[in-house]
């Protein structure tokens, strides 16, 4: 069920509580905004209109009233005034009048209607004062009948028009008292419910809290006034935290009862167990006398075997220096090797480039003897043509004596061309050959180079592999030695432990003779702790034997 504990309860009186003032805000709210509203609608259409129709009224007046009185002073001795001052109020009327018809819409045709009555109104008002200023009152007094007649229609229509905004003033005004009652009742209404929602809540708390807070307390102040009785109980019958708080506290007096349970029945274990104490203590002096001895042998052993422990920690530093020498050496040589292999690199590289450009001047070689042989087939067709110029000039006679010489100086050049052709050629062949072998060689170096450099590659992996091995020996060598150290501080610990335990010893058996006292005493607070427990009745009845 939702109001089985008192947490919903108080929930849902609270949420009821805001649920009423809820409504009564939202309620007091709207009443406010319709009296409110009527208030706005009074101060902004109605008094406006009935002050602007007083304004009329007045000015209506005051327009008879100044022409009255112009008429009856005939404009005399400097009273002449009263045209100039019934125009003004005619104005007002008139500017009262279009006002109106912008705030009162509703009635726009009856203020249409109204401004012709008054036009008339004024303008004989005017013709009866003119009369009694230019004809006395002979003349005036012709035209009062009709100024009667149209003051009597104007004050008519504006005597309908106060009426008409009197009445809608007062509608307003009543309607705006009824909401403010209205609201005033609404207001009274959700107070007295809220009250009674108060009282109503306050009679939940006394029967729901109080009350049983109130047994819940009778109940306890009589289990601590009374004579120890941890049997008693509180009722569990109620489904709220109040039922909750009464099983918790029957939950702790039962793990008291069950801890007073508990220790009574210690106290009948107690009282042999002190007994059995001066006994098992005279056993123990004999046992500790045993012990003693046997560590003092114990601590013998251990003197020697620390010896023995440091022999071998000496040998493992050494072993340790040794390995730290050969891992130095071993690093240097594999900084040579790293070097080498730096070096062989190099040489590698160099040796290729030289090869390179060996094959590059080999390459040269061919295309000069190409050029040369393009050169030795030149000279031959040279010296064929100068042969060929040489006959001719034979057969002119005299006339190519000199061709013919030039001929023979040409065919002499190409013969010495071609001569030097051989001779380069020779050369050439014999660079090629040269070249040939030079390249030869160059690729055994080439290859020797990067046999080497696998070598010496395949030596420093060997020396990474020693270096790593004596690395492994000098850690294991640390570890040993951290081992033997921390032996040797064991043995050190252990011995005067040892020596400690003697001591301790010695002051066991001095202890052993206050245990008999201590037994004794242990007897006597037994049976004053039975006689306590004894004042507390539980459900479990233990009784000293």
């Amino acid at each position: 069920m939702f109001l089985n504990t008192l947490r919903n309860k108080a929930l849902f009186f609270t949420i009821i509580s805001i649920t009423f003032l809820i409504a009564q805000v939202v309620m007091l709210r709207s009443e406010a905004r319709h009296v409110i509203a009527q208030v706005e609608h009074l101060e902004q259409k109605r008094i406006p209109q009935l002050n602007k129709a007083h304004d009329m009224q007045v000015a209506v007046i005051q327009v008879q009233q100044w022409l009255t009185d112009i008429s009856a002073t005939r404009a005399q001795d400097g009273l002449n005034d009263g045209f100039e001052v019934a125009e003004e109020n005619a104005q007002i009327f008139r500017q009262r009048l279009n006002e109106m018809l912008q705030l009162d819409e509703e009635h726009v045709t009856s203020y249409r209607e109204l401004l012709p009555v008054f036009e008339a109104y004024y303008a004989t008002g005017k013709r009866v004062a003119q009369g009694y200023i230019d004809g006395g009152p002979s003349q005036g007094n012709l035209l009062m009948a009709e100024f009667d007649e149209a003051a009597s229609a104007i004050y008519g229509r504006i005597g309908e028009l106060m009426t008409r905004q009197d009445e809608a003033t007062q509608a307003a005004l009543t309607v705006a008292v009824q909401k403010a009652k209205q609201s005033q009742y609404t207001s009274m209404l959700f107070s007295l419910l809220l009250a009674l929602l108060i009282l109503v809540l306050l009679g939940g708390l006394r029967s729901f809290v109080l009350k049983p807070i109130n047994a819940m307390y009778r109940l306890v102040e009589d289990l601590g006034n009374g004579e120890g009785d941890l049997s008693q109980r509180l009722p569990e019958s109620r489904k709220d935290e109040i039922g909750d708080l009464a099983r918790s506290f029957n939950h702790f007096l039962a793990k008291t009862d069950q801890a007073v349970a508990n220790v009574m029945r210690t106290v009948v274990r107690l009282i042999p167990m002190a007994n059995e104490l001066s006994q098992t203590s005279e056993e123990a002096k004999g046992r500790t006398l045993k012990q003693s001895e046997q560590s003092q042998k114990v601590h013998r052993g251990m003197l020697a075997t620390q010896e023995a422990s440091q022999s071998v920690s000496c040998a493992v530093e050494r072993i340790a220096a040794a390995s730290d020498q050969g891992y130095n050496r071993v690093a240097n040589g594999l900084t040579v090797v790293q070097e080498s292999t730096a070096h062989m690199e190099q040489l590698v590289e160099q040796v290729s480039g030289a090869e390179e450009t060996i094959k590059r001047l080999q390459e040269s070689s061919d295309r000069i003897e190409g050029v040369i042989d393009v050169i030795g087939t030149i000279a031959e067709q040279t010296n064929l043509l100068a042969l060929n110029a040489a006959i001719e000039a034979a057969r002119a006679g005299e006339a190519g004596r000199g061709f013919a010489v030039v001929a023979d100086e040409v065919r002499s050049l190409a013969g010495k061309t071609h001569d030097s052709t051989l001779e380069v050629q020779t050369m050439v062949e014999a660079i090629r050959n040269g070249t040939a072998s030079v390249v030869s060689v160059m690729r055994q170096s080439v290859e020797a180079a990067k046999d080497s450099k696998a070598l010496v590659e395949a030596s420093s992996t060997r020396l990474e592999e020693i270096n790593e091995s004596i690395v492994h020996i000098r850690h294991c060598s640390e570890e040993i030695l951290s081992a033997v150290q921390t032996q040797n501080t064991n043995f050190t610990e252990v011995s005067d432990n040892i020596g400690v335990m003697n001591e301790r010893f010695k002051e066991a058996l001095a202890s052993g003779q206050q245990t008999f006292s201590l037994a004794d005493d242990l007897n006597t607070m037994s049976n004053q702790l039975q006689e306590v427990m004894g004042s507390f009745k539980v459900t479990d009845n233990v009784k000293a034997h």
